[in-house]
């Protein structure tokens, strides 16, 4: 586990790109090499957009590593790399009831800006 004091920009960052417009990082322990944190994103190209925007689609943080910097992180290490691949905007989805996920990203300069729509086929 981490040390109660250190962040975790202080671990190992492994990365595994599986595509040219996509992107899987995760955080780990730099002793024992425990998963802490997992984020994987995407370019897209939406039609309304003149440029790419980038989407977080999966951002998990282990429990007992959450309010330790290791979701910032990711986050702010997603952004860099989707700014270094001409990305204007930043998105995700998430369901309504994670109210504090919808605070962590809020915290994080993301706002609210529009309702999603699913069926199941």
């Amino acid at each position: 586990m981490l040390a109660p004091r250190r962040h975790a920009t202080e671990r190992v960052f492994r990365v595994r790109r599986t595509t040219p417009h996509a992107i899987t990082r995760t955080v780990r322990t730099a002793d024992a090499g425990e998963l802490l944190g997992f984020a994987a994103g995407h370019l897209l190209f939406p039609v309304e957009d003149d440029a790419p925007a980038a989407q977080l689609i999966a951002l998990v943080t282990a429990e007992g590593a959450r309010g330790r910097g290791v979701g910032t992180a990711l986050c702010a290490a997603f952004e860099t790399w989707a700014v270094e691949r001409g990305a204007a905007r930043a998105m995700l989805n998430s369901s309504t009831w994670r109210t504090e996920a919808h605070a962590f990203y809020t915290r994080r300069g993301y706002a609210a800006s529009g309702a999603r729509f699913s069926k199941s086929l």
